[in-house]
């Protein structure tokens, strides 16, 4: 079966195994991002490290220069994925959208047609959406979970000790 622009059609078994390269880009990106949303955590714990008890302007300015270009890669990956899913949503209703619609017309029920063709809009929405995006961080999850607690905890430490030992006392 041809596709409009004269590709071979894929059956929907093969449609998803097609999906295999974007996911795995999906994939990398979604590591690159997960692993750059710690940067503003990491920037905080440095600031009350390193800068706040020496008043290290220096040091400030560039733990900042570093938050910042690791933020704008963040955003860069994250725009990235969001293009490789779109790409994979495009790719999977080419490939299906023309069985799709034929089988479709051969349908006998009207509201069985309108149901088919809303069911391979969720699909394709689905794999190309906030769904896949989501399902490419929860692996990243238990690192957030083990990582926020320490890193609230070294918070909390840093100011009650600088509190203690810094402080002045009024009157």
């Amino acid at each position: 079966m041809l596709t409009p622009n004269g590709g071979v059609a894929l059956g929907p078994r093969n449609a998803l195994h097609e999906l295999r390269a974007y996911f795995g880009w999906a994939l990398v990106f979604s590591a690159g991002v997960n692993i750059l949303y710690l940067s503003p955590t990491l920037y905080m714990m440095q600031v009350y490290d390193r800068v706040v008890p020496t008043s290290g302007v220096t040091t400030l300015a560039l733990v900042s220069i570093v938050a910042a270009v690791a933020l704008a890669v963040l955003s860069l990956l994250d725009w990235l994925r969001a293009r490789v899913l779109l790409k994979a949503g495009l790719r999977i209703e080419r490939s299906l959208a023309r069985e799709i619609l034929s089988r479709v017309i051969d349908a006998p029920d009207g509201q069985a047609r309108k149901q088919a063709m809303r069911e391979f809009d969720h699909v394709r929405a689905a794999v190309s959406g906030q769904a896949a995006t989501a399902l490419f961080d929860l692996p990243w999850t238990p690192l957030y979970l083990e990582h926020f607690p320490i890193s609230l905890h070294h918070i909390r430490r840093r100011r009650s000790s600088s509190g203690i030992l810094g402080g002045r006392r009024s009157g």
